[in-house]
């Protein structure tokens, strides 16, 4: 038996969403067609990424006021769990985020590291004016 599950999160700008699945290896897909389930069945969303190896789908949906949430058949999925898919996008959009905030403000990325925990530690520098 499969269903499709929606799990909400806190993540509110689809552009860095966007760019946050792409640097975890994702090609971003309009989901005019829905996401495809167990059995053919749909579900609704904005936009979708397939993981490789599975025929299975990981859709966005916008929520009102509150971010995105993430519907998926994660039964049919399988190759990708929940939970990690969860985090590691969580980590990649404060990623995203975070350099494009600094960026605007006039830093640059200096030096990167992706620690084993999956902590990403960074170097910013921005010229002051002489």
């Amino acid at each position: 038996m499969s269903h499709f599950t929606r799990v909400r999160t806190k993540l509110m700008d689809e552009m860095t969403i966007r760019e946050a699945l792409t640097r975890m290896g994702y090609t971003v897909m309009l989901a005019n067609d829905g996401v495809f389930g167990w059995q053919g069945r749909r579900a609704e969303a904005a936009f979708k990424v397939r993981p490789s190896k599975t025929r299975f789908e990981i859709g966005f949906v916008p929520e009102p006021r509150s971010g995105y949430s993430i519907v998926a058949d994660w039964w049919g999925v399988a190759v990708v769990k929940q939970e990690v898919f969860t985090q590691q996008l969580t980590r990649e959009y404060a990623y995203v985020a975070t350099v494009a905030t600094l960026t605007a403000k006039g830093f640059e990325v200096q030096e990167q590291v992706i620690e084993d925990s999956g902590e990403i530690r960074m170097v910013l520098r921005r010229q002051v004016g002489v």
